[in-house]
């Protein structure tokens, strides 16, 4: 059992409306083992893995910058740039790849959003994951938010994201770490980049 430091508190002031020193004693050494096992079990929980990390960073960091509410800053490291710049390519040049995307997802706030990822993620990444084909599942994310956005369901943001980076880490991380991290998004850059449709 582990609480937490509020609730140590609560228990600890509790001690002063207890008339028997034996149970003003006894409930300060609960206490003190209490506070012991719940900084016991913090220390043993186990660090999340630095890719997933960086894979829901990005997810999110596309969907709030392609709705304006995150800017540029001096502190964004080249990968942040090279996949916002990639994502708002694909929704300039191929809109009508992203809006054939869209129709798969008929959204309101009764929408399984966790089914629509699915279908989409699979149908882009049926025969293989590229880089290409990254850039096109998140630049799907992005435009399902500013769907959101522009329609009066504001609320549902929060969720695109969140199932952006779930299936980002559940589709993308074994191919990640098979081809160098998300650092090698890069090379898109100088060799430039098709849509899932004429893309291998």
């Amino acid at each position: 059992m582990t609480l937490k430091p509020q609730r140590l508190l609560e228990l600890y002031s509790s001690i002063n409306g207890l008339r028997s020193a034996f149970f003003q004693y006894l409930l300060i050494i609960v206490i003190i083992f209490l506070s012991f096992q719940s900084k016991r079990d913090r220390g043993t929980q186990t660090a999340k893995d630095p890719l997933t990390c960086e894979t829901e960073k990005l997810a999110f960091d596309i969907i709030y910058f392609n709705l304006g509410k995150r800017s540029p800053s001096q502190y964004d490291d080249d990968v942040v740039k090279c996949l916002r710049h990639l994502v708002q390519k694909i929704l300039h040049k191929h809109s009508i790849t992203m809006n054939a995307l869209m129709s798969r997802i008929s959204l309101d706030r009764q929408t399984d959003l966790q089914a629509g990822f699915d279908a989409l993620s699979e149908e882009i990444f049926q025969n293989q994951i590229t880089w290409s084909r990254i850039a096109t599942f998140f630049a799907f994310g992005a435009k399902l938010a500013m769907y959101c956005a522009d329609n009066g369901l504001e609320d549902l943001i929060i969720e695109v994201a969140a199932q952006l980076a779930h299936h980002a880490v559940e589709k993308l991380t074994p191919f990640l770490r098979d081809n160098g991290g998300w650092v090698c998004i890069l090379s898109i850059r100088r060799h430039g980049i098709t849509t899932r449709n004429n893309s291998t």
